[in-house]
């Protein structure tokens, strides 16, 4: 107990240390929808989970990392954002053969229901709308029973008011076990960068690295997790986070900081099926999200 009071507390201070030297969030980079996030479990954790990567959400955390999941999993995750947009995102892992596994994820940025005006100021007949979809294709290697490497394909387009624009990229990953419960994982998002074309220029999607640890039994049946994050033109970004399981692995609580941002939730477990709920803490307010998953 005394060991998870200490992280508590090193968590809550750090968004004060990083304020004071001036560090602060960075905005408005081309398809930032995706770094919403690909489940509640992971949210929850401060998205402290390169390092972890064992549900199908590696898909978006770190394709290699889908080795570690034995059973088929489909999981589900919706977010209700501020002014009527919303998140969702769908992730699958399928086990092929023994040291190969693939999986398949789908994340769509949805915002409608806006007053539209054509050139001469007048209200238009259809209300205007906003979309951002991407689409993974992942696969993981086991190299070695401690090393896996991973990679996804992705295509990602905006739709705007029947305006479309598509670009494709890839990420590559690797996930390094050294013992039983430490794991130490590196993921390099947009290692070949989507480029999408529309009206007025092109966008390129940035490079994204990230990489982290975890180390499970922390304490009895708990895990503690910590990422770095250096995309182009933003500062580095800190992710932690902690899980505790409880009830025989039905329950578990989980705390963690996205950079600035503190987040907590909760997790229950009722095989074949699973739920997740995350709550942040943003400077809007409060965002809730949550995942629902089925292994078979």
């Amino acid at each position: 107990m005394k060991k998870i009071l200490i992280l508590f507390c090193i968590i809550i201070l750090i968004p004060s240390v990083k304020t004071a030297f001036g560090v602060i969030g960075d905005y408005g980079l081309p398809c930032r929808f995706l770094d919403l996030g690909g489940s509640a479990r992971a949210l929850g954790m401060g998205k402290a989970f390169t390092g972890l990567a064992n549900d199908s959400s590696s898909v978006y955390y770190n394709p290699a990392g889908l080795s570690q999941v034995e059973r088929k999993e489909l999981s589900c995750m919706h977010i209700i954002l501020f002014e009527g947009a919303r998140y969702d995102a769908i992730t699958y892992v399928h086990s092929v053969i023994s040291f190969i596994n693939f999986g398949l994820g789908v994340v769509q940025l949805y915002s409608g229901g806006y007053e539209k005006r054509d050139s001469e100021g007048e209200i238009c007949p259809h209300e205007s709308s906003f979309q951002e979809n991407a689409f993974f294709i992942s696969s993981s290697l086991k190299l070695h029973p401690k090393i896996f490497f991973g990679g996804s394909l992705k295509s990602i387009n905006k739709v705007c008011d029947g305006l479309n624009a598509v670009g494709f990229g890839g990420d590559l990953s690797i996930l390094y076990r050294p013992t039983e419960h430490l794991r130490l994982g590196l993921d390099i998002q947009n290692v070949v960068k989507a480029r999408l074309e529309r009206e007025g220029g092109e966008e390129e999607v940035p490079l994204n690295i990230r990489i982290g640890f975890s180390y499970t039994k922390f304490l009895k049946d708990s895990t503690i997790s910590l990422d770095l994050e250096r995309c182009e033109h933003q500062s580095i970004k800190l992710h932690t986070g902690i899980e505790v399981w409880q009830f025989n692995q039905r329950l578990a609580l989980r705390a963690g900081l996205d950079d600035l941002d503190y987040t907590g939730g909760l997790g229950f477990r009722f095989e074949p099926f699973g739920f997740d709920y995350a709550l942040i803490n943003k400077d809007l307010g409060l965002s809730h999200r949550i995942s629902l998953f089925y292994t078979f």
